[in-house]
């Protein structure tokens, strides 16, 4: 039977979050036999969290991270996930030097449903090849540095900022 994430840190509100959780590699989740993760690493409402040197292979999302401040995403080996890396409403993060290529969607995807929050942070060094649909889609880049990636070989786009609500495939 399979579970919801291998991995899950949350906190319960806005107001009540966990602080300086670190999930450190090397380690890998995958799926496979009677094992199916949604999700290889979850965090909600958690700020100065850390994920480092772990690989996810065949979870519908690596790395997913929600309502979430000054995480640190460095050099994870993400693959054959639905979507590599996906920050919802997540700020003044880093994210750098990760392996987010082959999934079925993105490799990583960024969005921010609240209007005028802090900037996602930083984007760099990682490598976003062969993914389905885009290598790195940020819907919400206000302020956000975005720099030394590489995307090759993606299905839609290497990176795009901004929305993609009227995007065809």
């Amino acid at each position: 039977m399979g579970a919801n994430s291998a991995i899950s840190a949350f906190g319960s509100s806005f107001t009540v979050r966990l602080e300086r959780v670190s999930i450190l590699g090397p380690g890998p989740i995958t799926n496979g036999g009677g094992n199916f993760f949604v999700e290889g690493v979850f965090f909600q409402f958690a700020n100065h969290a850390e994920v480092s040197g772990i690989t996810v292979l065949g979870s519908g999302a690596g790395i997913v991270a929600a309502n979430s401040d000054f995480l640190t995403i460095t050099g994870n080996t993400l693959g054959r996930n639905g979507l590599g890396i996906e920050m919802i409403d997540v700020h003044s993060s880093t994210i750098s030097g990760n392996d987010a290529s082959g999934s079925s969607a993105s490799g990583m995807d960024a969005s921010e449903r609240f209007v005028g929050s802090d900037p996602l942070g930083t984007v760099s060094h990682n490598i976003f090849n062969g993914n389905t649909l885009d290598g790195l889609l940020v819907g919400a880049f206000r302020g956000a540095t975005i720099e030394h990636n590489v995307t090759n070989g993606n299905g839609l786009n290497g990176i795009v900022l901004g929305s993609t609500n009227d995007r065809s495939q």
